[in-house]
């Protein structure tokens, strides 16, 4: 599935999704390994029991972010019955049904970006 299509696809979700973290890992460039206790999921340099939850956490998402390069910034809306907003470094707004999808959104459209230049 190519980035814009995930992305789209995270705008219209409206609550966190395990797939859609699955999906996002794998945009990533998530590398399943086997270790001595079971599976693991690196992320760039990092190791993980499983796949963190990036809808749903903003820590997860600010994983993501950091995957994708470097972070100078990053600014997260918060409100109650409103679309969340969030920014990663000089990128555009990008909104989701939680915090956590909209940083992530962000995360993919920087990724997309640096793949078209």
């Amino acid at each position: 599935m190519d980035l814009e299509t995930i992305i789209a696809d995270l705008g219209r979700m409206p609550e966190p999704d395990r797939k859609a973290d699955r999906t996002i890992a794998y945009a990533l460039g998530v590398q399943e390994k086997a270790g001595p206790t079971g599976v693991y999921w690196v992320i760039g340099e990092k190791n993980f029991t499983r796949i963190p939850a990036f809808t749903s956490s903003v820590d997860a998402a600010i994983i993501a972010a950091e995957a994708v390069g470097p972070v100078d910034m990053i600014g997260v809306t918060v409100g109650r019955n409103v679309t969340h907003r969030a920014i990663l470094n000089n990128g555009d707004y990008c909104e989701g049904a939680t915090p956590a999808i909209a940083l992530c959104i962000a995360a993919l459209r920087q990724l997309s970006a640096r793949g078209k230049q």
